[in-house]
């Protein structure tokens, strides 16, 4: 994510500050050395031992209290994953950009382009991490007092 912030703010200037284009992606490729790559990923948010629980009706031998812990937690995951697959389509243009990777790679990318596309990756980045923040938060908020797992989480490294 901040790589991608400082490659963005890398553009935005010498955009502004009319640099050249062939010095744009001097300094493009200088910030990204073993090319760009974008990717969008999200970890996987495993509930199948709780789908499991629930479809044989073994979940009914938890303690209540417990079950109640286990339900606001899957149901916590399966709100943020439905707001991430939400997300992707409004924050990112998938073929603009493969087209502006594979330009780059040809040097015969339009910086302004390359702007958009990084910007893209990098707010959805920044969204990823937030949702990531906000489901620590509601995991904490289910367990008991002492089990908190949030302050462990590292997104920003």
């Amino acid at each position: 994510m901040h790589a991608l912030e400082k490659l963005r703010d890398t553009l935005l200037h010498d955009i502004q500050t009319h640099v050249p284009d062939a010095t744009i992606l001097q300094h493009v490729h200088e910030q990204t050395p073993g090319g760009l790559y974008l990717d969008w990923r999200w970890p996987a948010l495993r509930r199948e031992a709780w789908d499991v629980a629930v479809a044989d009706q073994s979940a009914s031998w938890i303690d209540n209290k417990q079950l109640h812990r286990y339900s606001d937690i899957y149901a916590a995951q399966t709100r943020h994953d439905a707001m991430m697959v939400g997300d992707v389509p409004v924050l990112l243009d998938g073929p603009r950009m493969v087209d502006a990777t594979i330009n780059l790679q040809a040097d015969n990318v339009r910086p302004d382009e390359l702007l958009h596309v990084v910007n893209q990756m990098a707010w959805l980045t920044n969204e990823v991490t937030h949702n990531l923040e906000g489901l620590a938060g509601e995991i904490d908020a289910a367990l008991p007092a002492g089990n908190q797992v949030a302050a462990t989480v590292h997104p920003h490294g």
